[in-house]
């Protein structure tokens, strides 16, 4: 993508009504390892962006396969949504074109995630015999004042938010590698996230902190120690949790809630949104809820 193209893509991404920072072009350079190719329609001020996934078989598998590698839809790791973005996206007819045009450049969609306002477009998906699987976000409109929100939260997470009351937060103090290494020794095997994974994130968190869009907030005890700590992107009106972990250690401190309250009193009385990104995984889609989150659903689709 030149120069000229790109900034015009990252501009139509930037003033969308539903639009999030996983299309910005530099955002999906780095998930993607620059595998990705736009569908674009100046006219209606619209776009689609395709990621081509890395095929990662055996050397059988890929004598069979072979050739395919460039034709395969493979939803990235850090970017949660994508699908048709612009001032028309709720156009369906617009949206099959989109689809038509899709599908005649790939041969295999291994996972592809449209975003939450792609929600009405379901039959046109259909039309190109694609499966729809539906995912669920939460999210946390911080309007009210924190008193006002913590109304919402469940008697459980009052309860231990007890625990962490001595628990000191802190924002952009811990360095990147400490967050990254710690994740991965907490989190990383039990989110199924390879080296390769890793590797990307301190990218994308470098490029995301350079454009002043993100921060690393973590919570520490009064002797220090790190108990939790997390990535939160900031785009579109939206606090994005990115990914956290807390100190296995530390853990009968509910590090984590005490994290994520703080994040929600710093930014209370305001009009962005706590996204959760997800999850479909009940203990931690409990954990989301119990904030107040609403659920908000979107499509995967699948071939």
């Amino acid at each position: 993508m030149n120069k000229k193209i790109q900034d015009h893509w990252d501009e139509l991404i930037a003033n969308a009504p539903n639009g999030l920072p996983y299309a910005y072009s530099w955002y999906l350079d780095i998930v993607t390892s620059n595998r990705w190719r736009g569908l674009f329609d100046e006219e209606t001020g619209t776009a689609m962006p395709i990621p081509y996934g890395s095929l990662f078989f055996s050397f059988r598998q890929m004598l069979k396969l072979r050739g395919w590698s460039a034709h395969r839809v493979v939803q990235p790791v850090f970017c949660q949504q994508l699908g048709l973005f612009g001032k028309r996206f709720s156009d369906i007819e617009l949206f099959h074109d989109y689809f038509k045009d899709f599908m005649s450049r790939v041969r295999y969609v291994d996972s592809y995630c449209l975003n939450e306002t792609n929600r009405d477009l379901p039959l046109a998906v259909a039309l190109h015999r694609m499966k729809i699987r539906e995912r669920t976000n939460y999210v946390l409109p911080l309007r009210k004042t924190y008193k006002g929100l913590v109304k919402g939260y469940s008697k459980s997470h009052r309860r231990a938010l007890e625990k962490s009351k001595d628990l000191i937060f802190e924002e952009d103090v811990l360095p990147p590698a400490d967050f990254l290494g710690q994740h991965r020794k907490y989190v990383g095997r039990r989110a199924g996230l390879s080296m390769r994974a890793y590797i990307r994130w301190e990218l994308l968190i470098r490029a995301v902190r350079e454009r002043n869009m993100g921060k690393l907030i973590s919570m520490r005890t009064p002797a220090g120690e790190v108990a939790s700590a997390a990535f939160i992107l900031q785009s579109h009106g939206r606090l994005i949790y990115q990914g956290g972990y807390a100190v296995a250690e530390k853990k009968d401190l509910n590090p984590m809630h005490a994290l994520l309250d703080a994040l929600i009193r710093r930014h209370a009385g305001s009009r962005l949104l706590l996204d959760f990104e997800g999850s479909d995984i009940p203990s931690i889609a409990e954990f989301f809820r119990r904030f107040g989150a609403q659920e908000r659903k979107y499509w995967m689709v699948y071939k």
